[in-house]
């Protein structure tokens, strides 16, 4: 019989031990995904500035409806291709019922 005390005692044990590491290894693995976001964006951010400082201006949004003139008057092509925005999908253009 005490043997059968000692074995339930030691799962209790381990079951505790267990109840208390999941929650904490659980935050250490969030904590860890938003360190790797914080480092990819800034990423994106370096990269940007040295677009910027090559090219003397930011990428072009293809989505965007606006086209940034960024070479002066001279040096500026003969034919100057307008971006077009991309046509909504029939579906967005169905109203529901």
């Amino acid at each position: 019989m005490p043997r059968s005390v000692e074995g339930i005692v030691v799962s209790l044990l381990v079951l505790l031990l267990l109840s208390v590491g999941i929650p904490s290894i659980l935050v250490r693995r969030e904590q860890a995904r938003k360190l790797q976001m914080d480092e990819r964006l800034k990423n994106v951010g370096l990269g940007l500035h040295a677009y910027h400082d090559t090219f003397r201006s930011f990428p072009l949004n293809p989505n965007s409806r606006q086209q940034v003139a960024t070479r002066s008057k001279s040096a500026a092509p003969k034919s100057v291709r307008k971006i077009q925005p991309k046509p909504a999908p029939v579906t967005d253009a169905i109203s529901p019922l």
